[in-house]
């Protein structure tokens, strides 16, 4: 469910959100994870992933957007 989350928030929501959104997913399928741990999680990887693939790489995906209804 992880990279199906990543491409509809990807679409329609940006880098951001939709890196945040695949973390927690995938986080929140471990047993002993929690709410707490898994968000700040997705938080770290959210930063590092746009300062990566955004600035470093210039990957051409737009940090945040909004691209109506699904």
């Amino acid at each position: 469910m992880s990279p199906v989350c990543f491409i509809l928030f990807g679409r329609y929501f940006g880098l951001a959100p939709a890196t945040f959104s695949c973390v927690l997913i995938a986080a929140l399928g471990d047993r002993d994870a929690t709410w707490r741990g898994s968000i700040i999680l997705a938080a770290v990887v959210t930063v590092f992933g746009v300062g990566l693939f955004s600035y470093f790489l210039q990957v051409p995906m737009p940090i945040f957007t909004w691209r109506g209804a699904l």
